[in-house]
């Protein structure tokens, strides 16, 4: 870890939050919430892989191993140097916090002749991968950086022009882009002339690649180069294709991205200059598709007013793929901890929404198959958002649940100012029982705070 990083632990008994007044509650506040479901079970030839199944075989934890991290709020103080912001995470490992000072490091000369920019105190968080934050300087100068918290290094990244939108929609103004979100193939650090970053942006969440720290070819701007269709036809009409999530495969070399309307591509940017897409078919399980069962009755018994959300996921050890869809109720308010809906209810914009559960899916890439996960996830800890979706064996890694998701808000865009909840859709799935418990912050419904800016998944990278 280079010497110039500040890292403060604290115990954990406080919720960290942007204003620069505090905010104090307790984040263990409230209890489990079971959703009851009746459990289907597949017969041994079916399309499923049964509970009890393994994945990460004879897993041993390594306290070497360093267990995710949940990114909160910053928090700012005062210096004599005037304003300090510091980067706030929550350990899964050492239930602590730690804190990180923004402050960067003095330029080198290169970048003192260069006039080097680095991320705004109010800079964007669109994405977290491979130990890298991407910020986005959204309100000012829609420059973008890849920044190591830790290393406090900054990679400028293309600037997030406005002209990418008008590629499908000639006739939109707008001023700046709004970026859904970037992920890395690898870090830089470690790969500097492979590594390659994919943006989904909107209007309609399209795709846009760039090569962090080089420009391509003879290149005189530094730029984001869009691939991707724009639109799906059907019949006559055409609608959004909308790419809900993007991740990359070290083993396959490959970045694979999930659409709305459910297809599946890979993208190899290996050659930048010719960025190949193959359409990736799976056949699924009827039975367990595009939601199983188990899903099906949830959403039944929660009055259907459920929204989902797809990530694609990859094993950091394996190279396996998942598909994980997200069921989200749209609007809940409580009673004792239950979860109800009620149409007579009048809507007033201050019920929140909140994650009631999930399905996964192992993706068979070589066979073309979507496998259903029933009832157990091998032992494998899967972490979604806004970070590069990922999965770990639990049991090599201190504090972490096996056979549960980890996740956070993905329904609360970062532009919004206002609202009276956004951020707030933090928690532990477990995948065999179907119950959620907190992480960090509360769970149930009477809980529920606005978390500006939403918490993130960060996996740290001490590399320079």
């Amino acid at each position: 870890m280079a010497s110039s990083t500040l890292l403060r632990m604290v115990p954990c008994n406080g919720v960290v939050s942007a204003n620069r007044t505090s905010n104090s509650h307790n984040p263990w506040v409230g209890s489990r919430i079971r959703f009851t479901t009746t459990r289907k079970w597949v017969a041994a030839g079916g399309s499923s892989i049964r509970a009890g199944s393994s994945t990460c075989g004879n897993a041993v934890s390594d306290k070497s191993r360093t267990s995710p991290w949940l990114m909160l709020p910053p928090s700012f103080e005062e210096t004599t140097a005037g304003e300090n912001m510091k980067y706030n995470f929550y350990t899964l490992a050492e239930d602590k916090l730690i804190s990180v000072d923004k402050a960067p490091p003095p330029p080198s000369e290169e970048e003192e002749e260069e006039g080097a920019e680095s991320p705004d105190d109010d800079a964007v968080i669109v994405g977290s991968s491979h130990g890298w934050l991407v910020m986005y300087n959204h309100w000012s100068t829609a420059a973008m950086f890849l920044s190591n918290p830790l290393t406090r290094r900054h990679i400028k990244l293309p600037i997030a022009a406005p002209h990418l939108c008008r590629l499908s929609f000639p006739d939109l103004y707008v001023t700046s882009l709004l970026v859904s979100k970037v992920v890395i193939s690898s870090s830089p650090d470690a790969d500097d002339d492979g590594c390659r970053a994919m943006m989904t942006y909107t209007p309609e969440k399209r795709l846009a690649f760039c090569c962090p720290g080089r420009r391509r070819g003879g290149e005189t701007e530094y730029s984001w180069t869009p691939i991707g269709e724009a639109f799906h036809t059907f019949d006559t009409l055409r609608y959004a294709r909308q790419y809900e999530d993007v991740v990359y495969s070290a083993r396959h070399k490959l970045f694979f991205c999930a659409t709305t309307y459910g297809d599946f591509e890979s993208w190899d940017l290996s050659d930048p200059e010719s960025p190949a897409m193959t359409p990736v078919i799976l056949s699924p399980d009827p039975d367990n598709y595009p939601w199983s069962d188990r899903a099906w009755e949830t959403i039944q018994a929660l009055g259907k007013m459920c929204s989902s959300h797809k990530f694609l996921v990859v094993d950091e050890k394996t190279g396996q793929l998942y598909h994980v869809r997200r069921f989200v109720k749209d609007r809940v308010y409580s009673n004792k901890l239950l979860l109800h809906y009620d149409s007579d209810v009048e809507y007033d914009g201050t019920d929140p929404y909140m994650t009631v559960g999930f399905d996964v899916h192992r993706i068979d890439v070589e066979k073309g198959e979507l496998v259903y996960m029933d009832g157990s996830l091998g032992g494998l800890a899967i972490f979604v958002g806004l970070n590069h979706s990922f999965a770990l064996c639990a049991g090599e890694f201190p504090g972490v649940k096996p056979d549960s998701i980890y996740f956070t808000d993905v329904f609360s865009p970062p532009y919004w100012d206002g609202g009276a909840y956004g951020g707030h859709d933090v928690g532990i799935y477990n995948y065999v029982d179907g119950t959620i418990s907190p992480c960090y912050y509360p769970v149930d419904v009477e809980s529920i705070q606005r978390i500006v800016p939403s918490p993130m998944w960060f996996t740290p990278n001490y590399q320079h």
